[in-house]
């Protein structure tokens, strides 16, 4: 696998190399415009390393999916483990992997704005019950089981409100100036949730669920529903901790099933 990862960069750097015709003048040249392309002119200089990585590492990613093993790392590959080596996993250890596959604690240089980060209501709003009053002109009570599908207000007890950065990636990307719009959602346990197997009311078809995640030594879901989205400003998120963050492939997965049911359509039938 090492050595796959080798080749991969090896070959993305050979061809921006290839794209200059291997003068060093012109190599600032080539990676100067692949920037400007990623992120937009005005943005290069403020992270020149992320400008570039935006270009280059979906390229790296493809190349290594798509790498040869030899005869030699097929080998290893088959030493390694087979269908047969399959466990039944635990509930905790379940949750471990999908925290593994589907969130990062590497938080470093990653602030409340950037795509992904989850940051807790409470940290830019004292009064959370009364704010969320306000905001959605209901009870609490009925916010958590209506909007969010929590059995009862006391599941409110073990959990906690958190804000998602979705913002698209192209925008997130070029840095383009807008609001700072965050989804409202809630960490739980995941017995706090309705479960319409055992006869509780169906979940709204506006709500999206995580799978199980260990967070903080807990087994939590994220609930997030397309209704609950809320604009802050730039003031009351600065100084704001973030958590932990999505991953790319949940994140999308999330933003496809909340933006889809804002922008699905609707007909009158009898």
């Amino acid at each position: 696998m090492g050595k796959n990862i080798l080749a991969a960069a090896s070959s993305t750097v050979s061809q921006v190399i290839e794209l200059s015709g291997g003068r060093p003048e012109q190599l600032k040249g080539v990676m100067a415009s692949l920037a400007i392309a990623a992120v937009g002119r005005r943005n290069v200089d403020q992270d020149r390393s992320y400008a570039l990585n935006e270009v280059l590492l979906p390229i790296l990613s493809d190349r290594l999916a798509l790498s040869e093993d030899g005869d030699q790392d097929n080998d290893i590959w088959n030493n390694a483990f087979s269908v047969k080596d399959a466990e039944d996993i635990d509930a905790i250890q379940r949750s471990k992997i999908n925290r593994f596959i589907n969130i990062s604690e590497s938080i470093y240089n990653i602030t409340p704005k950037d795509r992904g980060a989850i940051i807790g209501l409470e940290q830019v709003e004292g009064d959370i019950d009364n704010y969320l009053k306000d905001l959605f002109g209901l009870a609490v009570g009925e916010i958590i089981t209506r909007c969010f599908a929590l059995k009862s207000l006391k599941e409110l007890k073990d959990s906690r409100w958190i804000l998602l950065q979705g913002q698209a990636a192209c925008d997130y990307a070029q840095r383009k100036p807008q609001t700072l719009t965050y989804f409202l959602g809630l960490e739980v346990c995941p017995s706090a949730i309705r479960d319409p197997k055992n006869g509780d009311k169906p979940l709204p078809d506006s709500l999206w669920q995580s799978p199980d995640f260990l967070i903080d030594g807990e087994t939590k879901k994220l609930l997030f529903n397309s209704g609950a989205m809320i604009v802050l400003p730039h003031s009351k998120i600065d100084a704001a901790k973030v958590f932990y963050r999505m991953r790319e492939q949940i994140l999308n997965d999330l933003l496809f099933k909340l933006r889809g049911h804002q922008s699905r359509p609707g007909i009158i039938y009898l």
